[in-house]
């Protein structure tokens, strides 16, 4: 049986009068983010705690790594809760199968992985778990490469693309693809401003290589160009991470400062500016160089709906509308600005929505997925640090996150069946 809390959207709730998503700073101090509480299934103003790229772990009182092989099952990944318990879960991407729920199999969704030849790993409906089925794609998650993402149906049109390409995700619920920000799958990017302060309040955050989603080619060849996004109010998030634009050099920015616009980078020690669109042509397209020449993609006509594919093939350039998510919530993209960068996205923390009954942890959770890797796990070995500030001597931090004695803080977390 479904259990609808409130009216917020499933990654989201009731802060007051206003929805919040949930994980995220919201309506609360710089120190906290926004938890769902148990008792009456009302959010409320926590404390972090941890930087926002680990996971605190009742049982220990430690700020963990989630990709630490240590925590979870071969295979799985520490996520948070709504509660802001940890969870161990498959990662984006893949699921456990029917008869592997007491195994540590995580299998690629719409692979043919353990299938019979012709089917994929699918859901018949997000009611049950997946099974062998028909490619909804027609074959092309039969034909794809062992690198390449999947394919899935648009919930606008029914056409097939490739998730990760401009933030091309799935829907659990509808098992749709739609065109999203970071942020509504689940990731946070900050500005420096809020990213110092949490270092300074917290400690370093964890070293990796790749800290922003790394969006794949597409299959075919064209280049994909993510539109203009516009502002979202209500969030403490800074805008999605600017995508590198075809003939662009790698690892490189445009110079924010210029008064002129275009773009200016550094390559083969020599310096490069791309110049704006010529005066009277509408902004938001896209500019670049190949084969020593200029090109500029415009954006879609006014009137277009948000998120959609821009290409060239055959010297001609195409505009592929592609839907939004079809969510009680419609929010905008948010535009691209100086400070988003890569260092400033953090991995989704909140745990993805699982197939089944909406209530107890799943009643709240993360309804957009936006898998940017092939399935294949991560491991790091980063050590697990106190959170701040310490508890006093004999007490823990319990569901509240406020400190009370051993014993309480452990009722607290057991009291509501919400993990360790």
């Amino acid at each position: 049986m479904n259990e609808q809390i409130d009216p917020c959207a499933r990654d989201e709730v009731l802060v007051g009068a206003t929805c919040a998503r949930l994980l995220t700073q919201g309506p609360c101090a710089k120190d906290e983010y926004v938890l769902l509480d148990p008792g009456d299934n009302k959010g409320f103003c926590a404390a972090r705690l941890c930087t926002p790229d680990r996971i605190f772990v009742f049982s220990d009182q430690l700020c963990h790594d989630p990709l630490n092989s240590k925590l979870c099952p071969t295979g799985r990944q520490l996520y948070q809760t709504g509660y802001g318990t940890p969870l161990c879960q498959c990662p984006d991407g893949t699921y456990e199968g029917v008869n592997d729920l007491n195994d540590d199999v995580c299998r690629p969704l719409l692979s043919n992985s353990l299938c019979p030849s012709g089917k994929v790993f699918w859901f018949k409906d997000f009611s049950s778990l997946p099974e062998c089925l028909p490619d909804p794609c027609g074959g092309k998650n039969l034909n794809r490469g062992s690198s390449d993402l999947p394919f899935v149906p648009s919930a606008e049109t029914g056409e097939c693309y490739q998730l990760g390409q401009t933030w091309y995700a799935l829907a659990l619920q509808t098992l749709r693809g739609v065109c999203v920000s970071l942020e509504d799958a689940g990731y946070q990017v900050f500005d420096k401003a809020t990213l110092d302060y949490l270092k300074q309040q917290y400690g370093p955050f964890i070293v990796r290589e790749n800290i922003a989603p790394s969006l794949p080619p597409a299959s075919d060849p064209i280049s994909v160009v993510a539109p203009s996004p516009a502002p979202s109010p209500g969030t403490d998030s800074s805008p999605a991470v600017p995508q590198q634009t075809p003939g662009q050099a790698s690892g490189t920015t445009g110079n924010q400062g210029s008064s002129s616009g275009g773009t200016t980078w550094i390559e083969d020690e020599e310096v490069h500016h791309l110049p704006p669109p010529r005066t009277g042509q509408q902004s938001g397209g896209t500019t670049w160089i190949e084969d020593e020449e200029v090109h500029h993609l415009p954006p879609p006509r006014t009137g277009q709906q948000s998120g959609v594919f821009t290409y060239v093939e055959d010297e001609e350039v195409h505009h592929i509308t592609l839907p939004r998510t079809d969510h009680p919530r419609q929010r905008g993209r948010r535009s691209t600005l100086p400070h988003a960068s890569p260092g400033s996205v953090i991995e989704p923390g909140l745990a993805a929505c699982r197939a089944g009954a909406q209530r107890d942890v799943n009643a709240k959770c993360r309804d957009i997925v936006l898998p940017t890797s092939p399935p294949g796990r991560e491991v790091r070995a980063a050590p697990p640090v106190p959170p701040r500030p310490a508890c006093p001597e004999g007490q823990a931090y319990g569901s509240k996150r406020t400190c009370v004695p051993h014993n309480e803080a452990l009722t607290s977390i057991n009291a509501f069946n919400l993990g360790k």
